[in-house]
C-alpha cells in the first residue's frame, strides 16, 4: 500500500499526468460533479524568486465545495515546478525562477503560464480535485523605445509634390500595453518647419514613419535637412528613444521598380535546413544606370519577430530562414517585401509572400503512465477488468503523424482504447503464488512515414491483503433526477472497495431507513435508485441519506457514506396571477407612457423555471391603446386618452413562461380614465318665464329667443317670481366636480333687487321694487365649476323695470288695506279654532270621572270574592303546586267604555289584584303562607283564569263592571274597555276542575306558551304580551286609580 502511495505521488512529478489523473478521477466518481477546477492568478515579470502569487485555492472556489475539515486534510503538488512552487498544505503559488515577459511572450497581448496543481486527500491518500491555474505574467515598462539606427538618411528628389512622403522605420519597444507605444507617442522635430511627421500601421501590428514635405524642395536653394524624432512610451515612468533623419535633397529618379509577381504563396516543410532558400523574388526597373539598380529588403511592416525568423539576399532576392521553423508553433507567415532601386531619389515597390509551413512526423509520441490511487501494487483477487492505470499518450505533430497506437507484452493485461489515452486494465487473474510482480512494456507508434516509436517499462507487484474494511470512492455522492419522472429511475452508484479476499471483501450495501420509501438500493451493486415518481414542488428539493457498505465476514465491517439527491426542476407549473381581475387609474390628458397600474403572476418553479412574461392579448378594441413591460407587468399608455369619449378600457393580460408557450394564465385589467377640468363652462342661453301667468316680466321678444338677454319686468311682479333662467353647460364628467356648475351675479345690481339660484341659474326678484328701482339693470351673470382651479364663462343681462313713482305709490296703498283684511280673517279662524279645544278638553275629562267610579265599584266586589277565596284555600296543604305570582302591587281592571273586544289580551293589574291581592300583602302573605295555583286555558278566542286551592274547591271567576260573576260562567274571552281588562272563567267540572279547552295544548302551563309567558311576568315583573297594552300606556290609563 505505501508503494502505490509512491506512485501516485511520483506521478504528480511527471509531465503529462495531470490529464491522466484527471479521466481517473472522472471515470472512478472521484468527483462527478466538478473535478477539474479553475482559477486565474497575475503576477509582475521580473521580480525576484519566492515572490508570492496568490492561493490557488482560494481564486478556484474549492472552500466553497466542501468542509474546512475536508479542507484541512488537503495536500497540494504541482505538475511541473519550471516557473512555480506551491506550498503543499496551504495551496500558495509563489515564483521558482524571475520570469522575464518580453523572452517568454514577446509582443502577445496576454502572456500566460499555465499550471496544473494536484489536490491529494491525506487520509486516505487520494486524488481529490486538479485545479487548471493560469498565470498571466503582466508587464513593466523594462524596455525603451529603439529605432533600428540612430541615424538615418533619406533622399529626396527636388520635384517631389506637397504632401508626399518618406519613409523610415518605427521605434520598437518590447514592452506591451500601456508600457508600450501608440502612435500618440513620436513627437517630431524640425528647426526648418519644412517637414512633418505622420505614424502609419500595418497589418502585422508594427508601424512606419512617414516623413511628409509641407514645402516644395528646391535643390538649389538647399540640398539637405536634418529632422528628429523621439518616441516615448506609456509606462509610469517613460522611456523615450531617438533617431535623426538626414534628408538629402537629390536629383529625380522617375520609375519604380516592378516585381515579377505582385503576390508570392509558398509551402515549405517545418524541417527546412536554416539558410536553406525558401524563395526567391524578383523586380525590374526601367531606369537606367544607378536608378536601375535594384536592393531587396524585408518591409518594415512585418513584425519583428518575423524578422528574427527570416531574412532576404538584397542582391538576389532569396528568402532564407535564420532559424529552424516548427509547425506546431506557427504554420503561416505573411511576410512584405520591398525592391528598392539606387535612384534619387530612391523609388520602392512592394510585394507579399504568403508562406505555408508543412507538418512532418518530426516527434515522437509521448507516454505517460498514471495509476489509479491503489497503484501498481495489486491484491491476487484483483477481478479482471480492473482498472490499474491510465495511459496518456501524446504526440506534437498532426494528422496521420499524431494518430498512434499502443501494445502491452503481458497477456496478464490489456490497453483498452478511450478517445485519446489508453486503460491499462487486468486482463487475466492475477496469481501471487506464481507471480509475485509483472515487468510490463507498452510500446506506441505513430501512423507517420516513416512511424516513430516510443516506450515505457514499468513493474506491477501482486500482494496478498485481506484487513481492510470496505471504503467508498467519494466520502459524498451527489445525484440528479429529473421531477415527474415515471415509475423506478435509477439515480447514481455507490461504490466501496474491500482488499479482504473470499467473504472478506465481499460487500453488501443498504440505506438507511429515513428515506426507504422513496429509495432502494442494489444490494450488490450499489445502484441507487427512486421507486416512485418525485414533485419537486411538492415532496423536497433535495434528499440527503446515508448508504452502508458492510462486507460479509464473521466480524462484519462497515462503513458509511453520504448520498445527496438534487431534484432537477422540470417546467411544470404555469405562472398563475394573483387575482382574476386588476384595476387601474391614469387622468386623462396625460402624455403616453404614463402608468396605469401593474398585474403580478408567480410561478412555482425553481428561479431557472419561474421567468415570466407579460403581453397584452389582442382581444376587443382597445389592446392598442397602451402597453404592458413584459418582465414587470406594470401597464403604461400608448396614446393621451379623453374621458368625455371613453371613461374606460378593458384589456386581457396575458402571462406567459418563456420556456413553454403552453403555460399561460390571463387575468382582466380594467383601466379607468380620470377626469380632468379640460372644459370650460360655457352659457349656452336662457329659458324665459314670459309664458307664466302673473310672473310679471317678458323678454325683449316676447320670449320666444333663448339667446336673447334683454328682460322687461312690471313693477308689480311679486317677490321671489322668476324672470329667466340662465342655461349653461360643462363638458366635463356630469359626476365629477369639474362638471358642477355654480352662477352668480358679479356686477350690476348694487341694491340686490335680483338674485341667482346658486345651482339652477334661476333669475328672481329678491325684494319688492321701490321708487329707485324703476330703471334698466345691466347684470354680469357668471357661471364656474367645481374645478381646482375652477373655469368659467359671463354673460351680460338686462333686465328693465316698468312702472311710474306714482303708480308705485298707489299699489303700495291697496297693498295696506288687503294685508289688514287678512289678519282680521285669521283672528277670526284662531278664536273659532280654541273654543272647539276646549270644548273637546271637558269632554274627556266628563268620560275619565265616569271611569273612576265603575273601577271604585269593581274594586269593592274583588275585594269580597278574594277574601272568601282565601278562607277556602286555608284548609289545603298541596304544596307541590308552583306558586305562579308574586304580584308587587295591585293590578287595575280597566272598562273600556268603548266596549272594544280584545280576545287573548290580559292587563297585568287585573290579574295581579284578581290573583295576588290577600290585604295588601300579595299572594305569599295569606294565611299560613298557602300557596295558591293558578291555571291558565288559552287559545285565539278565549282565556280561561282559574285560581283554586285545591280540587275540591269551587273555582273563583273575576268579571269587571258590577261585580263578580258566579262559578258557572264560561269564559268567551277577555274584554278590554278602556283600560280595564274583564277576565271570564269556565264552568268547573266534577272534582272541582276548570274545564280546559284542548287539553295538553291550552291551559297547562308546562306546554302553553302563553301560560307560561304570563307566569314569568307574574313572577318577575310585568311582562309585554301579545295584545296587551305597554306598561307604559297602562300607568298613563290608570293613573290616580291604585289603591
Amino acid at each position: 500500500m505505501a508503494k502505490s502511495v509512491s506512485d501516485v505521488s511520483s506521478c504528480g512529478q511527471s509531465s503529462g499526468c495531470l490529464f491522466l489523473l484527471m479521466v481517473y478521477g472522472s471515470v472512478l466518481g472521484i468527483a462527478t460533479a466538478q473535478f477539474t477546477l479553475n482559477a486565474n492568478l497575475t503576477f509582475y515579470e521580473e521580480q525576484k524568486v519566492g515572490t508570492r502569487v496568490g492561493n490557488v485555492v482560494a481564486a478556484s472556489g474549492l472552500p466553497a465545495l466542501i468542509s474546512a475539515d475536508e479542507l484541512s486534510n488537503l495536500e497540494y503538488n504541482l505538475q511541473s515546478d519550471e516557473f512555480f512552487q506551491i506550498s503543499r498544505t496551504r495551496g500558495v503559488l509563489s515564483s521558482a525562477q524571475e520570469i522575464d515577459r518580453d523572452e517568454r511572450c514577446g509582443r502577445q497581448p496576454q502572456c500566460v503560464i499555465p499550471v496544473e496543481v494536484l489536490v491529494y486527500t491525506q487520509s486516505p491518500y487520494e486524488l481529490f480535485k486538479i485545479i487548471q491555474v493560469e498565470v498571466y505574467i503582466l508587464d513593466i515598462n523594462d524596455n525603451q523605445p529603439r529605432f533600428p539606427a540612430s541615424a538615418v538618411t533619406l533622399t529626396v528628389p527636388e520635384n517631389n509634390a506637397v504632401d508626399e512622403e518618406l519613409r523610415t522605420s518605427a521605434a520598437e519597444d518590447m514592452d506591451v500595453g500601456e508600457n508600450g507605444l501608440h502612435q500618440s507617442s513620436y513627437s517630431f522635430k524640425d528647426p526648418t518647419d519644412t517637414f512633418e511627421l505622420k505614424i502609419h500601421s500595418s497589418q502585422g501590428g508594427s508601424s512606419y514613419l512617414g516623413i511628409v514635405i509641407k514645402e516644395k524642395l528646391d535643390r538649389e536653394e538647399r540640398d539637405s535637412y536634418q529632422v528628429t524624432v523621439i518616441a516615448t512610451d506609456g509606462g509610469q515612468s517613460p522611456m523615450t528613444g531617438s533617431v535623426v533623419i538626414n534628408i538629402t535633397v537629390s536629383d529625380l529618379n522617375d520609375n519604380e521598380p516592378k516585381f515579377t509577381e505582385s503576390n508570392y504563396n509558398v509551402s515549405v516543410s517545418e524541417d527546412i535546413a536554416v539558410n536553406v532558400p525558401i524563395v526567391q523574388v524578383q523586380a525590374t526597373d526601367l531606369d537606367s544606370g544607378s536608378n536601375a539598380e535594384i536592393s531587396y529588403r524585408i518591409s518594415s511592416q512585418v513584425s519583428a519577430d518575423t524578422r528574427r525568423i527570416f531574412y532576404i539576399d538584397e542582391q538576389t532576392g532569396e528568402l532564407f530562414t535564420r532559424t529552424p521553423l516548427d509547425y506546431e508553433t506557427d504554420s503561416l507567415y505573411q511576410l512584405v517585401v520591398e525592391a528598392v532601386d539606387h535612384g534619387s531619389p530612391q523609388k520602392s515597390k512592394r510585394a507579399k509572400i504568403k508562406l505555408h509551413v508543412r507538418d512532418v512526423n518530426d516527434n515522437s509520441p509521448q507516454i505517460n503512465v498514471n495509476f489509479t490511487p491503489v497503484g501498481s501494487y495489486l491484491s491476487e483477487l484483483e477481478p479482471v477488468g480492473k482498472l490499474i492505470a491510465y495511459v496518456v499518450v501524446s504526440d506534437r505533430d498532426h494528422g496521420e503523424n499524431k494518430r498512434v497506437t499502443c501494445t502491452v507484452d503481458d497477456h496478464h493485461f490489456s490497453l483498452d482504447k478511450l478517445e485519446d489515452m489508453y486503460k491499462f486494465v487486468l486482463a487475466r487473474p492475477l496469481d501471487h503464488e506464481e507471480y509475485p510482480s509483472h515487468r510490463v512494456t507498452i510500446t506506441c507508434s505513430d501512423h507517420g512515414q516513416p512511424p516513430k516509436t516510443n516506450l515505457t517499462t514499468f513493474v506491477v507487484n501482486v500482494a496478498d491483503e485481506n484487513d481492510e474494511r470496505p471504503v467508498f470512492e467519494q466520502e459524498k455522492y451527489i445525484g440528479h433526477i429529473p421531477e415527474n419522472h415515471p415509475g423506478i429511475m435509477e439515480v447514481l452508484t455507490v461504490k466501496a472497495h474491500d482488499l479482504d479476499s473470499g467473504e472478506m471483501g465481499r460487500i453488501t450495501y443498504s440505506l438507511e431507513d429515513r428515506y426507504d420509501h422513496l429509495f432502494e438500493i442494489d444490494p450488490d451493486t450499489g445502484v441507487i435508485s427512486v421507486t416512485r415518481s418525485v414533485d419537486r414542488e411538492r415532496d423536497a428539493a433535495s434528499f440527503e441519506f446515508h448508504v452502508m457498505a458492510r462486507d460479509n465476514g464473521k466480524e462484519r465491517l462497515t462503513n458509511t457514506s453520504l448520498v445527496l439527491v438534487h431534484i432537477v426542476d422540470e417546467n411544470d407549473e404555469p405562472p398563475s396571477f394573483t387575482r382574476p381581475s386588476f384595476y387601474g387609474e391614469v387622468l386623462e390628458n396625460q402624455p403616453a407612457g404614463t402608468l396605469v397600474g401593474d398585474v403580478t403572476a408567480m410561478d412555482p418553479d425553481s428561479p431557472e423555471h419561474s421567468k415570466i412574461r407579460y403581453a397584452i392579448l389582442q382581444q376587443g378594441t382597445d389592446f392598442g391603446k397602451f402597453r404592458i413591460d413584459s418582465n414587470t407587468g406594470q401597464v403604461k399608455t400608448a396614446e393621451v386618452f379623453d374621458r368625455e369619449q371613453t371613461d374606460r378600457y378593458h384589456l386581457t393580460i396575458q402571462a406567459i413562461d418563456p420556456e413553454n408557450s403552453e403555460f399561460y394564465s390571463t387575468c382582466n385589467f380594467t383601466a379607468r380614465i380620470l377626469d380632468d377640468n379640460d372644459h370650460y363652462p360655457v352659457i349656452t342661453g336662457i329659458r324665459s318665464s314670459a309664458d307664466d301667468a302673473g310672473d310679471g316680466s317678458s323678454n325683449v321678444n316676447g320670449g320666444g329667443d333663448n339667446n336673447n338677454f334683454t328682460f322687461i319686468m312690471q313693477y308689480t311682479a311679486p317677490v321671489g317670481s322668476t324672470i329667466t333662467q340662465v342655461m349653461a353647460h360643462d363638458g366635463d364628467d356630469i359626476t365629477s366636480p369639474n362638471a358642477q356648475l355654480y352662477f352668480d351675479i358679479t356686477a350690476g345690481d348694487p341694491g340686490q333687487l335680483f338674485s341667482i339660484g346658486r345651482f339652477d341659474g334661476a333669475v328672481s326678484l329678491a325684494r319688492v321694487v321701490t321708487a329707485e328701482d324703476i330703471k334698466t339693470f345691466k347684470l354680469t351673470i357668471t357661471v364656474s365649476d367645481g374645478g381646482d382651479p375652477p373655469k368659467g364663462d359671463t354673460q351680460d343681462m338686462y333686465i328693465k323695470v316698468n312702472g311710474s313713482i306714482a303708480s308705485l305709490t298707489q299699489a303700495s296703498t291697496s297693498g295696506i288695506s288687503q294685508n289688514i283684511l287678512i289678519v282680521i280673517i285669521l283672528i277670526g279662524v284662531t278664536v273659532l279654532l280654541a273654543l272647539a279645544i276646549l270644548a273637546t278638553i271637558c269632554l274627556i275629562r266628563k268620560i275619565d270621572r265616569q271611569r273612576r267610579l265603575n273601577r271604585a265599584s269593581q274594586k269593592l266586589s274583588e275585594d269580597k270574592m278574594y277574601q272568601l277565596n282565601v278562607q277556602q284555600t286555608e284548609h289545603s296543604n298541596h304544596n307541590n303546586h308552583q306558586s305562579v305570582f308574586a304580584n308587587k302591587g295591585r293590578l287595575e281592571r280597566e272598562d273600556d267604555s268603548r266596549d272594544r273586544r280584545s280576545p287573548g289580551v290580559t292587563s297585568s293589574h287585573s290579574l295581579s289584584n284578581n290573583l295576588s291581592k290577600r290585604g295588601g300583602g300579595g299572594i305569599g302573605g295569606g294565611v299560613g303562607g298557602t300557596k295558591k295555583e293558578v291555571s291558565f286555558s288559552l287559545d285565539e278566542e278565549s282565556d280561561s283564569h282559574n285560581t283554586s286551592s285545591g280540587s275540591g274547591h269551587p273555582l273563583t271567576s273575576f268579571k269587571g263592571g258590577g261585580g263578580g260573576s258566579t262559578a258557572g260562567e264560561r269564559v268567551d274571552g277577555v274584554e278590554e274597555t278602556g283600560a280595564s281588562v274583564v277576565v271570564e272563567t269556565q264552568p268547573k267540572t266534577s272534582a272541582g276542575q276548570a274545564t280546559r279547552t284542548e287539553s295538553g295544548k291550552h291551559g297547562d302551563p308546562q306546554t302553553d306558551p302563553r301560560i307560561s309567558r304570563v307566569m314569568d311576568w307574574a313572577v318577575d315583573g310585568p311582562l309585554s304580551l301579545p295584545g296587551l297594552p305597554s306598561r307604559h300606556h297602562r300607568d298613563n290609563l290608570s293613573s290616580g286609580s291604585r289603591p
